[in-house]
């Protein structure tokens, strides 16, 4: 059952950041020479980019943000415990355990960086979309609002399961 998870959560990783290629590359002929590329606090434009520096700007964060969560993916099962700093940690690295809690915390890393990608994945088709408004100037709807409301439930949600996963042992061995 492990694996499977293990198995879903990548697969869902590489589907976010190949609908995020797939979104840039098919967005990027019909947008504007000038993007807007920030807004307001009411969704209005207030800041602009060329086409070819948001379409950058997007690239890198959507590649920055993949690399960053797969590498901490990878290498959370290989870092020493001495470089970890986690709750109960004496009793969860202990070397019966040690193996199964950093696979536990690897996986929940993948997990943010899902719904992390996800996010950034909406704003920037938020982005998109106010750009290719034909009537009027560009600006985001309220969906943007509902969208970071949702991320951020997400990661209280996200924060309480890794702090509920990782409770404290039920001997007094922890330290």
């Amino acid at each position: 059952m492990m694996s499977r998870l293990k198995n879903v959560h990548v697969a869902a990783f590489v589907f976010l950041l190949l609908l995020g290629i797939l979104q840039i590359v098919s967005a990027f002929p019909q947008l504007p020479l000038q993007v807007a590329s920030r807004f307001g606090s009411d969704g209005a434009a207030d800041g602009w980019s060329g086409r070819n520096a948001f379409t950058s700007v997007y690239v890198l964060s959507l590649g920055g943000l993949g690399l960053l969560f797969f590498v901490l993916y990878l290498f959370i099962p290989k870092i020493p415990p001495k470089l970890i700093n986690m709750p109960w940690k004496k009793y969860w690295l202990a070397p019966e355990r040690k193996e199964k809690a950093l696979l536990l915390v690897a996986r929940q890393l993948l997990i943010m960086g899902n719904g992390t990608l996800c996010f950034v994945l909406i704003i920037f088709k938020s982005i998109i979309a106010a750009n290719l408004v034909e009537e009027g100037p560009p600006a985001l709807g309220w969906g943007t609002w509902v969208a970071t409301g949702a991320y951020c439930l997400f990661v209280l949600g996200w924060m309480v399961a890794l702090f509920w996963m990782l409770k404290p042992p039920p001997s007094p061995e922890c330290g």
